[in-house]
């Protein structure tokens, strides 16, 4: 099978799983290229950096991770950030997926935990 180059755009929605503490374990649904679930773990969250790794599960089958670094800022009680995302890998449609320099970005409330992210760029599966 030939490798395709394909869209990754998606929008997620999260919210906190467990407690809060350095270690954010966030849950929620995405939409966009394609729909269905997500996981995202961020680690390292300060107010200017973190880091993320993520496994996102379609709702037509397969899945892809990958990690992201973030630079970010506070405005009141929410934490905006922005980095890159690579793409490490993925089953199903998204066997052998892979990508550098996507874009991700998002909010975090720092009251509820609550998560938006959005994942941008090309993917190769």
């Amino acid at each position: 099978m030939t490798a395709r180059t394909v869209t990754f755009n998606i929008e997620s929605n999260l919210h906190l799983i467990g407690r809060p503490g350095h270690v954010f374990n966030e849950r929620g649904t995405f939409s966009g290229s394609q729909s269905g679930t997500i996981e995202i773990r961020f680690t390292s969250v300060t107010h200017t950096s973190g880091e993320a790794t993520f496994a996102a599960y379609s709702s037509h089958g397969g899945s892809v991770s990958g990690h992201a670094s973030t630079k970010g800022h506070v405005v009141g009680a929410t934490v905006y950030f922005n980095g890159n995302l690579t793409v490490t890998g993925g089953t199903g449609q998204w066997a052998h997926a892979s990508g550098r320099n996507l874009r991700f970005s998002g909010t975090v409330d720092r009251h509820t935990f609550n998560a938006k992210t959005h994942m941008q760029g090309s993917i190769t599966v």
